[in-house]
């Protein structure tokens, strides 16, 4: 009767120890990619798969792969772009291959997929269930606006633009949506209406816009890249820093040709863009353009965790092999760097 007794007390330890360590797999399995920073890897031009890998808060521990990880057999495809949460999901768009792929924010496991989203570029949820995304087209020349519902993965609305709409924010209850040309030459910013099925008026700034911020003042700043005429060179034209202020143009800074990758600080109150091999800073009060470099280094993406401050730098290597993560405090000094999948180009930061 005692060994009775013995055998059930251990067998109900091993039942509770067994129900503890599935909830603790439950709660690793949900909470895995909650607080960190995924990495879009765009993967190798033309041939392989885009890749996610995620940075953990914690301990800057880097996970790979974690689309395939999380979806045996499935693969993201050629090339991803973007990466943005809408609701509970994440929606990552995938250029190459037409599509948008639509991933369930708790564990990462693949849910649907919105086809026919020509070289599908950048992602603004307008809430839970709705977002728009950019397309350049197929020729990148027949640019389009689409609004999405994420739970039945259709297109319920096609605004048509010129070539190549970029990145998107909404201020109060308009819609920025900067224009950059595609594959020729635009200087469009769309005001489009809060429901985002209509464009109401146009901004122009500079040559070839594609990245816009906020600011702690609430005016949005718009980078241009400038024109780059490749058979004549004489007919580029630099870059702008544009601020816009209640939809009219209030400054605007001329800057070098192939300037991108424009940033915000954590307080709003300093801006950061590339270009020629450095990272530049911009204080949003000043009345003419800063010159302040805070790092130096070609670099292929860039991005300020709005939780921490920190800037992240995506270095492409060799465009072959997989690429580095280098993290910068607000100061520009060095934190760490590391490695994570072939050409990083965006970030999301999740806290």
């Amino acid at each position: 009767m005692k060994n009775f007794t013995l055998i059930l007390t251990l067998f109900s330890a091993l039942l509770v120890l067994n129900s503890c360590n599935d909830d603790e797999q439950m709660m690793s399995t949900a909470d895995v990619y909650t607080h960190g920073t995924f990495v879009i890897n765009q993967g190798k031009f033309g041939s392989g798969t885009g890749t996610i890998s995620f940075i953990s808060n914690n301990d800057n521990s880097v996970s790979q792969n974690i689309y395939q990880e999380n979806n045996e057999g499935l693969v993201l495809g050629n090339v991803a772009q973007s990466m943005a949460r809408v609701g509970n999901r994440f929606l990552i768009t995938i250029n190459n291959s037409e599509k948008v792929e639509i991933i369930n924010a708790s564990d990462f496991t693949y849910e649907n997929t919105i086809e026919g989203i020509a070289q599908a570029r950048y992602v603004l949820a307008l809430n839970n269930d709705e977002a728009l995304i950019t397309s350049w087209g197929a020729s990148g020349t027949d640019g389009k606006i689409f609004k999405v519902n994420t739970n039945t993965a259709t297109i319920n609305t096609t605004i048509d633009v010129s070539g190549g709409p970029e990145k998107m924010i909404a201020v109060d209850d308009v819609i920025y949506v900067t224009n950059s040309g595609g594959f020729f030459r635009d200087s469009i910013v769309y005001l489009l209406n809060e429901t985002g099925d209509a464009i109401d008026s146009e901004i122009v700034v500079g040559d070839n816009p594609s990245d816009l911020v906020l600011d702690a003042n609430g005016d949005v700043w718009v980078l241009c890249n400038g024109y780059t005429d490749f058979s004549d060179p004489n007919q580029s034209t630099n870059g702008r820093l544009v601020q816009l202020r209640n939809g009219s143009v209030v400054n605007s800074f001329e800057i070098g040709n192939g300037s991108s990758q424009l940033e915000v600080s954590k307080d709003g109150n300093t801006l950061f863009y590339m270009n020629g091999g450095k990272v530049y800073s911009h204080d949003i009060n000043n009345t003419s353009l800063s010159s302040t470099i805070i790092y130096e280094g070609f670099f292929y993406g860039m991005g300020v965790n709005p939780f921490n401050g920190n800037i992240y730098l995506a270095d492409a290597v060799d465009f072959d092999s997989n690429g580095n993560v280098v993290i910068l405090d607000e100061d520009g000094e060095i934190i760490e760097t590391l490695e994570v999948g072939i050409i990083p180009g965006e970030f999301l930061f999740e806290d």
